[in-house]
């Protein structure tokens, strides 16, 4: 994620006086995956921002950290799939929302530890985050419609968890249900998805909910969140740009049409939706 930074500052955010600079310096921090590493669950925790909220990043930590103690204790005497599903899904009662499922709570790891009820990314970080604490060996899966963690038994075998189902064991036939993946293909796919590309997928989540629901002051901080992790992508930026111009921030929408083409020489897609995006806001400042 190198690059120069959005149009839009995070730090311009605090100015509404609902996020301090606290907030936005930790959050610029823990969405850096430099050489110190990424800090998804710092980068998740901290996604409420969004909605133009303190996050209450200290209650998941607190809950992550309580529960891989619990998890160092069970592994004395049950395997590592026994004492996380005991822990986090048995005592917890993590489990999937299956009302209101894209609401954007459902994303919210603060909201998520509260509810013990989430989406299934959002439930597979805190799954992952306990795991990395509790010196268990797992990884998070990125597979097409459903997001599920894989959890080593021992150093040759695997067993796939579902922590929308309540810490479910998957089958292959079940995956393939569940993902539309066939099974001779799923070996490929089984391979660790990287803090950055929860994040994103988290964050695209986001994007969906606030838009179906004509939600446009926070659906532009997500797209401001996604560029961070894609800062010269020139669709992202025309999609914010459209964005800050149903918000009539019509500077913003015009800085960021502008970065768009820059990012995008020699695209005559992106060139037409730019002049056309431009020739909208001018007709706008012209009435």
């Amino acid at each position: 994620m190198t690059g120069p930074p959005p149009p839009e500052r995070l730090d311009d955010e605090a100015e509404d006086g609902v996020v301090d600079l606290v907030d936005v310096t930790l959050e610029a921090q823990a969405f850096d995956d430099g050489d110190d590493g990424f800090d998804l669950l710092t980068a998740a925790a901290l996604l409420p921002r969004v909605d133009n909220r303190r996050a209450d990043v200290a209650a998941v930590v607190d809950a992550v950290d309580r529960w891989a103690e619990q998890v160092r204790e069970r592994l004395h005497h049950a395997g590592s799939v026994v004492a996380m599903h005991d822990v986090l899904f048995a005592t917890a009662g993590l489990r999937g929302e299956t009302h209101d499922y894209d609401a954007p709570t459902n994303s919210f790891l603060d909201d998520v530890v509260r509810r013990r009820r989430g989406l299934p990314i959002a439930l597979s970080v805190l799954v992952l985050a306990v795991a990395e604490r509790a010196g268990v060996r797992a990884w998070g899966l990125a597979l097409p419609q459903h997001f599920l963690v894989a959890v080593f038994v021992d150093d040759e075998r695997f067993a796939i968890v579902d922590p929308f189902e309540a810490g479910r064991l998957l089958s292959p036939p079940e995956i393939e249900k569940r993902t539309g993946v066939p099974q001779g293909e799923l070996p490929e796919l089984l391979q660790p998805a990287s803090g950055s590309t929860i994040l994103r997928r988290m964050l695209v989540n986001l994007r969906g909910s606030y838009g179906r629901r004509g939600l446009y002051e926070p659906l532009c901080r997500v797209l401001s969140r996604l560029l961070i992790v894609a800062p010269r992508d020139p669709q992202l930026l025309l999609e914010r740009a459209g964005v800050r111009r149903l918000c009539l921030d019509d500077d913003g929408a015009r800085q960021d049409a502008l970065a768009a083409r820059a990012c995008a020489r020699g695209d005559d897609d992106v060139e037409r939706a730019v002049a056309h995006l431009l020739a909208r806001l001018d007709e706008r400042f012209l009435h």
